[in-house]
């Protein structure tokens, strides 16, 4: 039977995905094997002896998300199939979760990936061919820390391009970095961005929780000179002025003043 070159190139593509999928998220680390089989066999314990490490829980949260874990912790019984795919992604989800908290409260998670991505980026183009840049770009975006998010907008007017699209054909880039990010963090955050689009958003209060605490400092004493200037153009005090304080004890006596009015006249009998 001859197989046609379109055909050839479909099947390249399905093999080179379920290589790219299963591969390992951090190519010079290796994760020990009894602590994977640990893992495999729904034995969580294991994790705590890496907390604090960067480039075990991002393995480990990588391969929760592609769901490779629990397969020999929940045979197939029977024909049962439907039941153990359940069991097995509920597993999955359960232990993304634990390493997602335990990488959350590790300073540096971000930048880590951030560092990978830079040296990928600068590897020879031959060398970096048939790396996905996009799966280090997806890693910080499921993760969606604040410091996640401070590393993939550190990205945003980077022009590298990474490797390639097609195992075969006529090749095409990948889009410069930045665009790569973009799409990552547009499905994390729910939004449309292009360049000039992501700067506004980042600038935005929309924005603030992903912000490092410097940003948002910032932006706070800003907010408070723009309402201390428009209180002085409409010749008002400034919100912390004593003046203020002044004004709000007469108001209360005032209404504590006609609230006892009101009751006494409630009280009087009527005629």
């Amino acid at each position: 039977m001859k197989l046609y070159p379109h055909l050839i190139c479909l099947l390249l593509l399905i093999y080179g995905a379920m290589r790219s999928h299963g591969a390992n998220l951090l190519p010079d680390f290796s994760f020990p094997n009894a602590d994977s089989k640990k893992l495999a066999t729904g034995d969580m314990s294991v994790l705590s002896k890496y907390q604090g490490n960067i480039p075990a829980l991002w393995y480990v949260f990588d391969a929760s998300s592609g769901g490779e874990y629990g397969t020999l912790s929940f045979p197939r019984e029977g024909r049962n199939e439907q039941e153990q795919v359940i069991r097995v992604k509920a597993y999955n989800k359960e232990l993304k979760e634990k390493v997602a908290e335990m990488l959350s409260s590790t300073p540096g998670h971000a930048d880590y990936i951030g560092g990978v991505i830079n040296k990928i980026s600068s590897l020879p183009e031959e060398s970096a061919r048939r790396i996905p840049i996009e799966r280090y770009f997806e890693a910080l975006a499921r993760l969606k820390t604040p410091e996640c998010v401070q590393t993939m907008m550190r990205f945003i007017d980077d022009e590298r391009q990474v490797g390639y699209f097609t195992p075969c054909g006529p090749s095409s880039r990948r889009p410069p970095n930045w665009s790569v990010m973009l799409h990552e963090l547009g499905l994390a955050v729910g939004k449309s961005f292009n360049q000039p689009i992501a700067r506004m958003w980042w600038d935005s209060p929309a924005a603030s929780e992903f912000w490092p605490p410097e940003k948002l400092k910032a932006y706070e004493q800003r907010k408070r000179e723009e309402e201390a200037t428009l209180l002085y153009r409409l010749g008002l005090p400034l919100a912390d002025s004593p003046l203020w304080k002044v004004l709000g004890v007469i108001a209360l006596l005032g209404a504590a003043i006609a609230g006892a009015a009101h009751f006494r006249k409630s009280r009087q009998p009527p005629g």
